[in-house]
């Protein structure tokens, strides 16, 4: 019987494993940016949709009650027939709380102290206004302060 070498592998080497990892960097740098982009449109989706219900709720009452439901006090106790409490009390989706401005405005709403960056702001503006917060209903009213103007 002849007996050919046989040479069995049964590991990688050095060069094959940094290959690999360095295919998978590159693979996960060209990823995270289309993540971040789709993490930011489902924020500003998931932000426009509760203040469009804010919006409406507020129009809804305005109609119905004569008046505005959020004075210098917050809002009427009778104002969460017309939207879920937790929706205007709790934390919204770009960090911060739901503001009213009747003191400037006849009645304005918008967030105080969000956490996220300006261009996220401008997105959001750019879907309910005009794209633009130093124009339009929607502006920076302070830092980190943004309001819709409903009436002047």
């Amino acid at each position: 019987m002849h007996f050919a070498q046989q040479s069995k592998r049964r590991a990688f080497t050095l060069l094959e494993i940094m290959v690999v990892v360095i295919i998978i960097g590159v693979m996960l740098a060209m990823a995270i940016p289309g993540f971040k982009a789709v993490r930011e449109r489902s924020r500003v989706a998931a932000f426009t949709s509760d203040f469009r219900a804010v919006k409406e709720a507020i129009n809804r009452y305005s109609l119905e009650e004569g008046h505005y439901p959020i004075g210098t006090g917050g809002p009427s106790a009778d104002f969460y027939e017309y939207i879920r409490e937790d929706v205007i009390t709790g934390t919204t989706v770009i960090g911060g709380n739901w503001t009213a401005d009747v003191d400037t405005y006849i009645f304005a709403i918008g967030v105080a102290d969000y956490q996220v960056d300006d261009d996220l702001i401008e997105q959001i503006d750019a879907a309910v206004d005009d794209g633009n917060t130093a124009s339009g209903k929607m502006t920076i009213s302070g830092p980190k302060t943004f309001l819709f103007v409903i009436e002047e």
